[in-house]
Protein backbone atom coordinates (compact mmCIF):
# COMPACT_ATOMS: atom_id res chain seq x y z
CA UNK A 1 0.00 0.00 0.00
CA UNK A 2 3.11 2.46 0.25
CA UNK A 3 3.17 4.79 -2.38
CA UNK A 4 6.67 3.64 -2.97
CA UNK A 5 6.22 -0.14 -3.03
CA UNK A 6 7.07 -1.23 -6.34
CA UNK A 7 6.38 -5.31 -5.89
CA UNK A 8 8.45 -8.42 -4.92
CA UNK A 9 10.74 -9.53 -7.40
CA UNK A 10 12.24 -12.67 -8.59
CA UNK A 11 10.81 -16.19 -9.87
CA UNK A 12 7.89 -16.39 -7.24
CA UNK A 13 7.44 -12.13 -7.18
CA UNK A 14 4.83 -10.28 -9.09
CA UNK A 15 4.30 -8.67 -12.38
CA UNK A 16 4.84 -5.38 -10.87
CA UNK A 17 7.93 -5.86 -8.91
CA UNK A 18 9.69 -7.69 -12.23
CA UNK A 19 9.13 -5.07 -14.20
CA UNK A 20 10.44 -2.20 -12.07
CA UNK A 21 13.57 -4.38 -11.65
CA UNK A 22 14.05 -5.40 -15.72
CA UNK A 23 12.99 -1.70 -16.59
CA UNK A 24 15.58 -0.01 -14.23
CA UNK A 25 18.69 1.67 -15.32
CA UNK A 26 20.13 1.64 -11.56
CA UNK A 27 19.73 -0.73 -8.86
CA UNK A 28 20.74 -0.44 -5.05
CA UNK A 29 20.80 -3.48 -3.16
CA UNK A 30 20.78 -3.68 0.94
CA UNK A 31 19.69 -6.01 2.69
CA UNK A 32 19.45 -8.55 0.52
CA UNK A 33 21.94 -10.73 -1.32
CA UNK A 34 19.87 -11.55 -4.44
CA UNK A 35 19.89 -15.26 -4.47
CA UNK A 36 18.95 -17.55 -7.68
CA UNK A 37 15.19 -17.28 -6.80
CA UNK A 38 15.81 -13.33 -7.43
CA UNK A 39 17.25 -13.43 -10.83
CA UNK A 40 15.82 -16.27 -12.22
CA UNK A 41 17.11 -18.99 -14.18
CA UNK A 42 17.69 -17.30 -16.87
CA UNK A 43 19.70 -15.04 -14.90
CA UNK A 44 22.08 -13.17 -17.59
CA UNK A 45 18.98 -11.50 -18.72
CA UNK A 46 18.19 -10.25 -14.89
CA UNK A 47 18.84 -6.35 -14.96
CA UNK A 48 20.08 -6.41 -18.18
CA UNK A 49 19.99 -2.44 -18.61
CA UNK A 50 20.84 -1.56 -15.18
CA UNK A 51 23.90 -0.84 -12.94
CA UNK A 52 23.68 -2.46 -9.87
CA UNK A 53 25.25 -1.21 -6.26
CA UNK A 54 25.30 -3.89 -4.09
CA UNK A 55 25.82 -3.59 -0.25
CA UNK A 56 26.96 -6.81 1.87
CA UNK A 57 28.86 -7.98 4.68
CA UNK A 58 29.88 -11.15 2.81
CA UNK A 59 32.32 -10.03 -0.48
CA UNK A 60 31.75 -13.85 -1.59
CA UNK A 61 27.98 -13.01 -1.94
CA UNK A 62 28.78 -10.16 -4.37
CA UNK A 63 31.14 -12.19 -6.87
CA UNK A 64 28.17 -14.68 -7.39
CA UNK A 65 28.57 -16.18 -11.29
CA UNK A 66 24.69 -15.40 -11.07
CA UNK A 67 25.04 -11.49 -10.71
CA UNK A 68 26.82 -8.23 -12.52
CA UNK A 69 27.80 -5.99 -9.70
CA UNK A 70 29.00 -2.92 -10.94
CA UNK A 71 29.76 -0.83 -7.63
CA UNK A 72 29.86 -3.90 -4.71
CA UNK A 73 29.97 -2.22 -1.23
CA UNK A 74 31.52 -4.24 1.43
CA UNK A 75 29.87 -2.93 4.74
CA UNK A 76 27.04 -3.51 6.97
CA UNK A 77 23.85 -2.58 5.60
CA UNK A 78 23.11 -0.40 9.07
CA UNK A 79 26.44 1.50 8.72
CA UNK A 80 26.43 1.94 5.14
CA UNK A 81 22.46 3.26 5.13
CA UNK A 82 23.52 5.89 8.24
CA UNK A 83 26.25 7.41 5.67
CA UNK A 84 24.08 7.63 2.73
CA UNK A 85 21.81 9.40 4.82
CA UNK A 86 23.88 11.99 6.08
CA UNK A 87 25.46 11.95 2.86
CA UNK A 88 22.42 12.87 0.70
CA UNK A 89 22.05 16.85 1.57
CA UNK A 90 21.36 17.63 -2.30
CA UNK A 91 17.47 17.63 -3.44
CA UNK A 92 16.79 13.99 -4.99
CA UNK A 93 15.06 13.68 -8.01
CA UNK A 94 11.32 12.97 -7.83
CA UNK A 95 10.92 10.86 -10.82
CA UNK A 96 6.92 11.30 -10.66
CA UNK A 97 6.35 9.60 -13.73
CA UNK A 98 8.44 6.68 -12.73
CA UNK A 99 6.30 6.03 -9.70
CA UNK A 100 3.18 6.81 -11.40
CA UNK A 101 4.09 3.49 -14.01
CA UNK A 102 4.84 1.64 -10.97
CA UNK A 103 1.60 2.24 -8.88
CA UNK A 104 -0.29 1.38 -12.73
CA UNK A 105 1.27 -1.50 -12.50
CA UNK A 106 0.26 -2.65 -9.45
CA UNK A 107 -3.07 -1.34 -10.24
CA UNK A 108 -3.56 -3.09 -13.46
CA UNK A 109 -1.71 -6.45 -12.39
CA UNK A 110 -2.52 -7.12 -8.93
CA UNK A 111 -1.58 -10.48 -7.51
CA UNK A 112 -4.40 -11.39 -5.84
CA UNK A 113 -7.09 -11.34 -8.37
CA UNK A 114 -11.03 -10.25 -8.32
CA UNK A 115 -12.20 -13.85 -9.68
CA UNK A 116 -9.77 -15.92 -6.48
CA UNK A 117 -12.38 -14.27 -4.23
CA UNK A 118 -15.26 -15.55 -5.90
CA UNK A 119 -16.36 -19.07 -4.75
CA UNK A 120 -16.41 -22.46 -6.98
CA UNK A 121 -18.79 -24.46 -5.05
CA UNK A 122 -15.93 -27.03 -3.97
CA UNK A 123 -12.61 -25.70 -2.53
CA UNK A 124 -11.31 -22.21 -1.05
CA UNK A 125 -8.55 -20.31 -3.15
CA UNK A 126 -5.20 -20.61 -1.94
CA UNK A 127 -4.49 -16.47 -3.20
CA UNK A 128 -7.36 -15.75 -1.75
CA UNK A 129 -6.75 -17.20 1.71
CA UNK A 130 -2.95 -16.29 2.35
CA UNK A 131 -3.86 -12.78 1.60
CA UNK A 132 -7.02 -12.70 4.39
CA UNK A 133 -4.84 -14.62 6.92
CA UNK A 134 -2.10 -12.48 6.63
CA UNK A 135 -4.44 -9.38 6.39
CA UNK A 136 -5.93 -10.59 9.72
CA UNK A 137 -2.80 -10.36 11.63
CA UNK A 138 -1.47 -7.62 14.02
CA UNK A 139 1.74 -5.72 13.25
CA UNK A 140 4.45 -7.57 14.91
CA UNK A 141 3.41 -11.17 13.90
CA UNK A 142 5.93 -13.91 13.14
CA UNK A 143 5.11 -16.58 10.59
CA UNK A 144 6.94 -19.74 9.26
CA UNK A 145 6.44 -20.88 5.94
CA UNK A 146 6.58 -24.16 4.11
CA UNK A 147 7.21 -25.11 0.52
CA UNK A 148 5.09 -25.47 -2.63
CA UNK A 149 2.42 -23.36 -2.32
CA UNK A 150 3.18 -21.96 1.00
CA UNK A 151 5.95 -20.51 0.10
CA UNK A 152 5.37 -19.77 -3.68
CA UNK A 153 1.75 -17.97 -2.37
CA UNK A 154 3.02 -17.03 0.64
CA UNK A 155 5.82 -15.03 -0.87
CA UNK A 156 3.42 -13.15 -3.47
CA UNK A 157 0.16 -12.74 -1.42
CA UNK A 158 1.17 -12.06 2.13
CA UNK A 159 0.77 -8.57 3.31
CA UNK A 160 3.85 -7.98 5.73
CA UNK A 161 2.70 -6.14 8.81
CA UNK A 162 4.58 -3.60 10.24
CA UNK A 163 7.36 -5.28 12.43
CA UNK A 164 6.45 -8.38 11.42
CA UNK A 165 8.43 -11.20 10.44
CA UNK A 166 8.57 -14.29 8.21
CA UNK A 167 11.11 -17.19 7.81
CA UNK A 168 11.09 -19.68 4.50
CA UNK A 169 13.65 -21.03 2.70
CA UNK A 170 12.93 -20.90 -0.93
CA UNK A 171 16.32 -21.17 -2.26
CA UNK A 172 16.59 -24.53 -0.70
CA UNK A 173 12.97 -26.04 -0.44
CA UNK A 174 13.53 -28.90 1.98
CA UNK A 175 9.88 -30.11 2.52
CA UNK A 176 9.35 -30.73 6.35
CA UNK A 177 10.32 -26.73 6.96
CA UNK A 178 7.64 -25.63 8.38
CA UNK A 179 6.92 -27.07 11.71
CA UNK A 180 10.46 -26.66 13.23
CA UNK A 181 10.45 -23.55 11.12
CA UNK A 182 7.70 -22.19 13.43
CA UNK A 183 9.06 -23.48 16.87
CA UNK A 184 12.31 -22.23 16.43
CA UNK A 185 10.98 -18.52 14.99
CA UNK A 186 8.35 -18.84 18.81
CA UNK A 187 11.50 -19.39 20.77
CA UNK A 188 13.19 -17.03 19.29
CA UNK A 189 10.39 -14.31 19.63
CA UNK A 190 10.02 -14.52 22.56
CA UNK A 191 7.38 -17.32 22.54
CA UNK A 192 4.85 -14.87 20.88
CA UNK A 193 1.82 -16.30 18.59
CA UNK A 194 3.22 -17.51 15.61
CA UNK A 195 1.40 -18.84 12.46
CA UNK A 196 2.93 -21.94 10.91
CA UNK A 197 1.66 -22.45 7.00
CA UNK A 198 2.63 -25.75 6.13
CA UNK A 199 1.68 -28.11 3.24
CA UNK A 200 -0.82 -31.68 3.03
CA UNK A 201 2.66 -33.34 1.70
CA UNK A 202 5.50 -31.55 3.61
CA UNK A 203 3.93 -31.93 6.82
CA UNK A 204 4.76 -35.68 6.84
CA UNK A 205 8.27 -35.23 6.98
CA UNK A 206 8.28 -33.89 10.59
CA UNK A 207 4.72 -35.29 12.05
CA UNK A 208 6.79 -35.34 15.54
CA UNK A 209 7.18 -31.93 15.73
CA UNK A 210 3.48 -31.39 16.76
CA UNK A 211 4.09 -33.20 19.84
CA UNK A 212 7.08 -30.71 20.08
CA UNK A 213 5.02 -27.71 19.90
CA UNK A 214 2.25 -29.39 22.70
CA UNK A 215 5.34 -30.53 25.28
CA UNK A 216 6.86 -26.78 24.94
CA UNK A 217 3.35 -25.10 25.29
CA UNK A 218 3.80 -22.98 22.45
CA UNK A 219 1.73 -20.82 20.96
CA UNK A 220 2.14 -22.08 17.54
CA UNK A 221 -0.74 -21.75 14.60
CA UNK A 222 -0.56 -24.31 12.18
CA UNK A 223 -2.70 -23.04 8.91
CA UNK A 224 -2.41 -26.67 6.59
CA UNK A 225 -3.20 -25.58 2.96
CA UNK A 226 -4.33 -29.51 1.52
CA UNK A 227 -3.75 -29.49 -2.40
CA UNK A 228 -4.15 -33.37 -1.99
CA UNK A 229 -0.19 -33.75 -2.77
CA UNK A 230 2.71 -32.31 -4.00
CA UNK A 231 1.24 -29.72 -6.35
CA UNK A 232 5.03 -27.96 -7.10
CA UNK A 233 5.27 -31.16 -9.10
CA UNK A 234 2.03 -31.57 -10.34
CA UNK A 235 2.04 -28.37 -11.82
CA UNK A 236 5.68 -29.40 -13.29
CA UNK A 237 3.91 -32.28 -14.71
CA UNK A 238 1.14 -30.84 -16.28
CA UNK A 239 3.13 -27.69 -17.71
CA UNK A 240 6.06 -30.23 -19.22
CA UNK A 241 4.17 -33.38 -20.15
CA UNK A 242 0.52 -32.93 -20.42
CA UNK A 243 -1.47 -36.14 -19.93
CA UNK A 244 1.63 -38.00 -20.68
CA UNK A 245 2.13 -39.63 -17.36
CA UNK A 246 1.42 -38.45 -13.39
CA UNK A 247 3.91 -39.92 -11.04
CA UNK A 248 4.33 -39.25 -7.35
CA UNK A 249 1.87 -36.68 -6.95
CA UNK A 250 -0.95 -37.25 -5.24
CA UNK A 251 -4.60 -39.66 -5.47
CA UNK A 252 -4.67 -39.10 -9.10
CA UNK A 253 -1.19 -40.72 -9.75
CA UNK A 254 -2.25 -43.83 -8.08
CA UNK A 255 1.04 -44.29 -5.91
CA UNK A 256 0.57 -41.65 -3.44
CA UNK A 257 -1.95 -40.45 -0.61
CA UNK A 258 -1.96 -38.98 2.39
CA UNK A 259 -3.50 -39.32 6.16
CA UNK A 260 -6.69 -37.69 7.35
CA UNK A 261 -5.56 -34.49 8.71
CA UNK A 262 -8.78 -33.97 10.89
CA UNK A 263 -7.89 -37.86 12.73
CA UNK A 264 -4.45 -36.40 13.08
CA UNK A 265 -5.18 -33.43 14.96
CA UNK A 266 -7.32 -34.86 17.41
CA UNK A 267 -4.99 -37.57 17.82
CA UNK A 268 -2.50 -35.30 18.82
CA UNK A 269 -5.09 -33.20 21.02
CA UNK A 270 -4.69 -29.88 18.89
CA UNK A 271 -8.24 -27.93 18.18
CA UNK A 272 -9.44 -28.46 14.73
CA UNK A 273 -11.17 -25.89 12.01
CA UNK A 274 -11.58 -26.97 8.50
CA UNK A 275 -12.93 -25.11 5.26
CA UNK A 276 -13.70 -26.00 1.60
CA UNK A 277 -15.02 -22.53 0.58
CA UNK A 278 -13.51 -19.05 0.22
CA UNK A 279 -16.80 -18.13 2.94
CA UNK A 280 -15.62 -21.27 4.69
CA UNK A 281 -12.13 -20.11 4.56
CA UNK A 282 -12.69 -16.87 6.34
CA UNK A 283 -15.06 -18.28 9.41
CA UNK A 284 -12.27 -21.15 9.91
CA UNK A 285 -9.75 -18.55 9.73
CA UNK A 286 -11.07 -16.39 12.13
CA UNK A 287 -11.88 -19.03 14.85
CA UNK A 288 -8.71 -20.35 14.74
CA UNK A 289 -7.34 -16.71 15.31
CA UNK A 290 -9.33 -16.68 18.51
CA UNK A 291 -8.26 -19.77 20.05
CA UNK A 292 -5.69 -19.63 22.93
CA UNK A 293 -2.65 -21.51 22.19
CA UNK A 294 -1.55 -24.39 19.63
CA UNK A 295 -4.55 -24.74 17.21
CA UNK A 296 -4.69 -27.15 13.44
CA UNK A 297 -6.66 -25.37 10.84
CA UNK A 298 -7.19 -27.47 7.32
CA UNK A 299 -7.65 -25.50 3.96
CA UNK A 300 -8.46 -27.18 1.44
CA UNK A 301 -7.91 -25.57 -2.10
CA UNK A 302 -8.46 -26.41 -5.89
CA UNK A 303 -5.90 -28.88 -7.28
CA UNK A 304 -5.95 -26.90 -10.80
CA UNK A 305 -4.70 -23.60 -9.32
CA UNK A 306 -1.80 -22.73 -11.08
CA UNK A 307 0.94 -20.21 -9.34
CA UNK A 308 0.28 -16.94 -11.06
CA UNK A 309 2.32 -15.19 -11.95
CA UNK A 310 5.14 -17.10 -11.88
CA UNK A 311 8.81 -17.55 -13.93
CA UNK A 312 7.96 -20.85 -15.57
CA UNK A 313 9.47 -23.03 -18.63
CA UNK A 314 8.27 -21.59 -21.75
CA UNK A 315 7.40 -24.13 -24.57
CA UNK A 316 7.83 -22.18 -28.25
CA UNK A 317 5.80 -23.48 -31.27
CA UNK A 318 9.02 -25.52 -32.49
CA UNK A 319 8.45 -27.26 -29.13
CA UNK A 320 11.86 -26.03 -27.25
CA UNK A 321 11.68 -25.72 -24.13
CA UNK A 322 13.21 -22.41 -22.89
CA UNK A 323 13.33 -20.05 -19.61
CA UNK A 324 11.75 -16.89 -19.36
CA UNK A 325 13.86 -13.07 -18.45
CA UNK A 326 11.77 -12.33 -15.05
CA UNK A 327 9.73 -10.19 -17.58
CA UNK A 328 7.72 -12.85 -18.86
CA UNK A 329 5.92 -14.30 -16.32
CA UNK A 330 3.17 -17.31 -16.78
CA UNK A 331 0.34 -17.15 -17.32
CA UNK A 332 1.88 -15.88 -20.56
CA UNK A 333 0.58 -12.53 -22.02
CA UNK A 334 0.17 -11.35 -25.50
CA UNK A 335 3.88 -10.53 -26.62
CA UNK A 336 2.38 -6.91 -27.53
CA UNK A 337 1.05 -6.12 -24.28
CA UNK A 338 4.49 -7.41 -22.42
CA UNK A 339 6.23 -5.01 -25.10
CA UNK A 340 4.09 -2.06 -24.24
CA UNK A 341 5.08 -2.73 -20.26
CA UNK A 342 8.74 -2.20 -21.44
CA UNK A 343 11.39 0.20 -21.38
CA UNK A 344 13.75 -2.24 -22.87
CA UNK A 345 13.64 -4.34 -25.95
CA UNK A 346 12.54 -7.67 -25.39
CA UNK A 347 14.79 -10.53 -25.35
CA UNK A 348 14.18 -12.56 -28.49
CA UNK A 349 13.01 -16.26 -28.10
CA UNK A 350 14.75 -18.64 -30.17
Amino acid sequence: EHPLYCGRAGNMGDRPGNWAIQNADLILAVGTRISIRQVGYNWKTWARAAEVIMVDIDPAEMKKPTLHVEMPVWADAKDFLTKLDAAAAAPVSQAEDWRQTCRRWKREYPTVLPRQWEENGETANVYAFIRYLSSCLPENSLTAVSNGACCVVGNQAYVIQKGSRMANNSAVASMGYGLPAAIGTCLGGGRRTTICLEGDGSIMMNLQELQTILTNRLPVKIFLINNQGYHSIRLTQNNLFRDHGKVGIGPESGDLSFPDYAKLAAAFGYPYFCAHSNAGMKAAVDAALAVEGPVFCEIFTDTRQVWEPKSSTKRLPDGTLVSPPLEDLAPFLPREELERQMFIPLVPEE
